[in-house]
């Protein structure tokens, strides 16, 4: 697992309009291209047919600071254990994967208190289009990296390269690989927003280095925050019901 990204230079990075006029803070000047290997695979990464059809990059253009968040809120989730029947649901991705997109299921008042905890474990990547369904699912010692998506451009070819499938690995290499990009990802932001830089391009240093320190502060005591306390005996008696309704 390699989680991978290129920042754009400062003076590509397109300024947002705001009351005062264009300007750009911490956050946009993460603008960039993302994606996450995986062996021989790679996640986030648009297919040929769509790049032609949208005529986009091979990888997402937008802020690596949306994924770093992302990826922080989900590790200490991903890291937390299973009760041993949801591990066992955890093992099949296909069959969980139906479950979770089956109408009847989903339709089912039981259907948070069944799921919850899959939901925690996924990265949001909704401020995509066409976001896909990506799952660290925690099987004893082992993390299984579980996605899919059916997501077309304009009802035409896929829009992502891999559809579905799953990768595992030891939890210690996730969580390794995980702290490796939040921090690295940090260093390369201070680095990039030196007084130097910021002069020449006309930014608030001051007000730049500050959201530094914010963004720092949220991005390394997230994924040390606590996991809510879960009822799991609720939560397996109604996936174990939701797994009955949807066979």
């Amino acid at each position: 697992m390699k989680i991978a990204y290129q920042l754009k230079a400062i003076a590509e990075v397109e300024p947002w309009q705001g009351a005062d006029g264009p300007y750009l803070n911490w956050f946009a000047l993460s603008d960039g291209l993302f994606r996450c290997t995986l062996g021989t695979r790679v996640l986030f990464e648009y297919s040929e047919e769509a790049v032609a059809a949208l005529g986009v990059a091979v990888n997402p253009d937008y802020q690596v600071a949306a994924f770093a968040q992302e990826i922080a809120g989900t590790l200490p989730y991903a890291l937390a254990r299973l009760p041993r029947r949801l591990e066992q649901v955890a093992r099949d991705w296909p069959r969980l994967q139906c479950v979770l997109e089956s109408e009847a299921v989903i339709e089912d008042p039981r259907y948070l208190d069944a799921f919850q905890w899959v939901r925690d474990r996924s990265l949001d990547s909704s401020f995509l289009f066409g976001a896909p369904t990506i799952c660290f699912l925690r099987v004893g010692e082992t993390i299984n990296i579980c996605w899919s998506s059916d997501a077309r451009v304009d009802g035409g070819p896929f829009l992502w390269k891999v559809r579905s499938g799953s990768w595992s690995l030891p939890v210690d290499e996730f969580n390794a690989e995980c702290r490796s990009f939040l921090t690295g990802f940090l260093q390369e932001m201070s680095a990039r927003l030196c007084h130097e830089a910021c002069l020449a391009a006309g930014l608030d240093y001051a007000e730049l280095r500050k959201q530094q320190a914010s963004w720092e502060a949220e991005l390394t005591t997230s994924y040390e925050a606590h996991v809510p306390d879960v009822d799991w005996e609720r939560a397996v008696t109604a996936c174990v019901d939701l797994l009955a309704l949807a066979q």
